[in-house]
């Protein structure tokens, strides 16, 4: 005479229950099965799903409590360094130490608004290995093109909503506050997406796989290293003021992300291809605390602004870690990359 046991399936949170390839329940599921083995998958939009096989007894109950992770945290989990997202985006795991954000006064090229602010961190940071490609930007607007180039012209409001966007996608609870369509704050302290701050940004461009902090994401040297970035190259000569006489990079326009060689911290493209939105608030006035901890920017601002060069940047001042461009529009010469805390 066959035999049967009776099961019990919870799953947190409420995911698809299939049994034996057949979707039986949501959530909750409670039956009696024949005593032979039967293969159970939890599923849901957002997380790794999970896959066991019972065999039910009449002896017992067969009980299984399921907790989803999300892909992120199943992968933290496990110890690997790198995380995937829904979107392929590929991201990298930093514990980063004190630098002093800005530049000190003898700098070279340094402008007034470049506060040298000491800061530090305690929480560690998920960063994105490239800019963001116009495919992945195309999930949260079908109306972009479907190609690997990093996406710009999209302003910074555009470039938040996209994380807050990200984050629903992945279970996570959005960072940015939004009302009647307008951001106006954030919950720093989550750990949805976001922009990277201005502090990581510069402690990854300057700080990142070196002793000491430099002037130029390749170092202290004032002259380009051959074919380091995607920046005005001669080939410009009669089309802009300014470009790096003698220097090449094969790209007149945006190059696909990740055509150069990774840079001291792992991530591509730091350098040129395409500026990048940071979370930060734009303010002329000088912060004052002696020390600041994952220091997010200032608490109110009217703009915020972009870091790094791009395609059509031909002046060394303006690749040095310090400079930054005040902008909320959009622009063909900027995009953005995302981040998260641990």
């Amino acid at each position: 005479e066959p035999e049967f046991g009776e099961v019990i399936i919870n799953s947190s949170p409420q995911a698809t229950i299939a049994i034996n390839g057949h979707i039986v329940a949501t959530g909750h599921y409670q039956a009696t099965l024949p005593a032979i083995p039967h293969t159970i998958e939890i599923s849901q939009s957002g997380y790794r799903s999970q896959v066991k096989t019972i065999q039910p007894s009449h002896r017992r109950i067969t009980q299984l409590d399921l907790p989803l992770m999300t892909e992120f945290e199943a992968r933290r989990a496990a110890g690997e360094p790198l995380f995937v997202s829904t979107l392929g985006i590929t991201l990298q795991r930093f514990t980063m130490d004190k630098i002093t954000m800005g530049s000190p006064a003898n700098e070279k090229g340094r402008r007034r608004h470049e506060f040298a602010v000491p800061v530090t961190f305690r929480r560690p940071v998920w960063v994105s290995r490239h800019e963001i490609t116009e495919a992945q930007y195309r999930a949260f607007d079908p109306r972009m093109a479907d190609t690997a180039l990093p996406v710009s012209n999209i302003s910074w409001q555009q470039a938040a909503l996209f994380c807050n966007w990200l984050s629903l996608q992945e279970g996570l609870e959005p960072v940015y506050i939004v009302q009647a369509q307008q951001i106006i704050g954030a919950h720093t302290d989550r750990t949805g997406y976001r922009l990277p701050t201005e502090a990581e940004w510069e402690w990854l461009a300057k700080k990142a796989g070196r002793a000491t902090s430099t002037v130029y994401p390749w170092g202290n040297n004032e002259s380009l290293p051959p074919s380091i970035a995607n920046l005005a190259d001669q080939t410009l000569q009669g089309q802009q003021s300014f470009y790096f006489n003698k220097y090449r990079d094969n790209f007149s326009g945006k190059a696909p992300v990740g055509q150069f060689k990774a840079e001291r911290s792992g991530l591509f493209d730091i350098t040129g291809n395409v500026a990048e939105w940071v979370h930060d608030y734009y303010s002329q006035r000088r912060p004052t605390n002696p020390l600041y901890t994952d220091y997010m920017g200032p608490a109110q601002g009217s703009a915020h602004f972009w870091k790094g060069g791009h395609y059509q940047i031909g002046q060394l001042a303006k690749l040095r870690v310090a400079h930054k461009t005040v902008a909320d529009t959009g622009s063909p010469t900027v995009g953005f990359r995302i981040a998260r805390y641990d």
